[in-house]
């Protein structure tokens, strides 16, 4: 079975892994109009909050793990990297996972110095014992393109007004030995579509680049 493109269509089942190779990038003025230029179709625009968890010293961020609660779903969900992954250039490709069981094993397993505690069955008993504290909450507007291809484009906005965009095309995770070639396929289409729409790189993530625009208010201390 081959790594099919799917859309993002979080929260319709409580465990999924899947992959996330997104791209982000400044949002010029005119970008709506270069997107329908370019055959885009509005799909949806919504607002939603995540809070993002972390340990005491940040150990989850500092190895680009991810860990955000999304009101929208009321439900976990982990991005992270593993060592190994292949570079995908520009682009960036993330693991995403959903689900308390498939997190905690992901958490255990790699990284098995984190004090998650052995009798947790829920994220949510991390929270509870102190393991993990709220690092973050943003509350975000997104407006969401399709573009011709598998591509999407999210155009964020945050609540104190920080703007991001992002190209991604998500990856079902069905075999890891097709995996690589659609890793490729992926990257390649999204370096394509940011070609043709002229769009500046910006790198990090949403919480790193609070930081270095200035909003440290919105990372809790």
């Amino acid at each position: 079975m081959s790594a099919w493109l799917v859309p993002d269509m979080a929260g319709s089942d409580p465990a999924r892994c899947s992959r996330e190779v997104e791209r982000k990038f400044k949002v010029p003025p005119d970008i709506e109009q270069r997107l329908r230029a370019f055959g885009a179709s509005h799909v949806s625009t919504k607002t939603f909050v995540d809070s993002y968890y972390d340990t005491e010293d940040q150990s989850l961020c500092q190895r680009d793990f991810w860990l955000r609660l999304r009101s929208e779903k009321n439900s976990w969900e982990l991005k992270y990297r593993r060592k190994d992954d292949a570079s995908c250039g520009s682009a960036v490709a993330y693991r995403e996972e959903s689900g308390d069981a498939r997190i905690l094993a992901t958490l255990r397993e790699l990284l098995p110095e984190l004090e998650l505690g052995p009798g947790a069955t829920e994220v949510n008993d991390l929270v509870a014992n102190k393991a993990l504290q709220e690092l973050a909450v943003i509350q975000t507007v997104r407006r969401t393109y399709k573009v011709p291809g598998n591509a999407l484009v999210d155009l964020d906005e945050t609540d104190w007004g920080f703007a991001v965009g992002e190209i991604e095309v998500v990856l079902s995770e069905t075999d890891e030995a097709s995996m690589p070639a659609a890793l490729e396929k992926a990257t390649a289409e999204i370096a394509s579509l940011a070609a043709q729409l002229g769009e500046s790189l910006l790198g990090g993530h949403l919480i790193l680049l609070a930081v270095t625009n200035g909003v440290n208010n919105r990372i809790v201390s």
